[in-house]
């Protein structure tokens, strides 16, 4: 193979992978918007769906959301004007800088609903004086405020070579150290879930014993929604890895060109969260349900199954 003709080394995709590529992006941008839109609003207009675990998923609908409002468009700017991956390029560094801020807003605000979930079902008695809303929008605050530091190095890298140097370090902090956390928490989760089960099953149905339901059901939904996200995230981990590993311009040009596709990937998965939530959850059902109808009015939703401990 000629690894030296430029036409082999361009990182721009071919014609009709231009297309499709845009064509996805630009779908799953309008989808995240949609769907993440209907989540706030659901939230803001339903009196039942504004708890403190409830929080941490506007946390996260905001992060989603900015997926489809910023980082779609300027990846269909960055295909359109051949400026991918540019580091010189304005439109490249802000890329960068908006990745890592959504990425980090996203996977810390997953670490924050683990651990809500966390001490939701290990520490029924004391969760409602441990997770107040204050103490909630205090964390939400930090989290959003270490977002936007941790991407400020971006607007500093001025060759590829430092990119993938911050690219692997980014990973380290805002993937691996977030994932081991939320698996610490899982697995303490459902030990303790395993247990509760046993109890439930052998005691009168009582107002706890529905509250712990509600829990495990609240805590197996995240769980669900943080397993989308590491499979639809992976591949991009992956090829920031292989292209720091890769040594040659040419081979990382070609690695940049696949890349493309785990990054629409990565991006495909702020449209999934919302139709999670209204698959699993009562109340977000029927608040989608009553909002795409056209009834826009303050509405009190009956409790049900589904809904996060409050």
């Amino acid at each position: 193979m000629n690894h030296t003709n430029p036409e082999n080394c361009d990182p721009n995709l071919p014609a009709i992978q231009f297309v499709i590529f845009n064509l996805l992006q630009g779908l799953s941008g309008f989808f995240s918007i949609f769907g993440n839109a209907i989540v706030l609003f659901s939230i803001t207009r339903t009196k039942s769906l504004q708890t403190v675990s409830n929080f941490y998923i506007v946390s996260l609908a905001i992060a989603d959301l900015l997926v489809g409002l910023l980082m779609s468009p300027i990846y269909i700017g960055l295909t359109f004007l051949r400026a991918w991956p540019d580091s010189n390029n304005p439109l490249y560094k802000l890329e960068n800088f908006f990745w890592i801020q959504t990425l980090v807003a996203t996977t810390f605000s997953l670490v924050a609903v683990s651990i809500d979930r966390y001490l939701a079902i290990t520490s029924v008695f004391r969760y409602h004086f441990i997770m107040t809303k204050q103490k909630t929008k205090c964390i939400i605050i930090l989290l959003w405020t270490a977002s936007f530091s941790l991407a400020l190095p971006t607007l500093l890298v001025s060759s590829s070579k430092e990119a993938s140097v911050l690219w692997v370090t980014c990973q380290v902090f805002t993937m691996v150290i977030p994932l081991l956390i939320i698996v610490f928490c899982y697995c303490h989760i459902f030990k303790a879930a395993r247990i509760q089960i046993k109890h439930i099953a052998s005691t009168i149905r009582t107002q706890q014993n529905v509250e712990a339901i509600k829990n495990r059901k609240a805590a197996t939904t995240m769980a669900i929604v943080i397993g989308v996200f590491v499979m639809m995230y992976f591949p991009n981990f992956v090829f920031s890895w292989v292209e720091f590993a890769t040594k040659g311009h040419c081979k990382k040009m070609l690695i940049y060109r696949d890349w493309l596709w785990a990054i629409l990937l990565a991006f495909g998965n702020s449209a999934c969260n919302p139709w999670i939530y209204a698959l699993r959850m009562n109340d977000f059902k029927l608040a989608f349900r009553r909002i795409l109808w056209g009834r826009h009015n303050n509405f009190v939703l009956p409790c049900s199954d589904s809904n996060v401990s409050r």
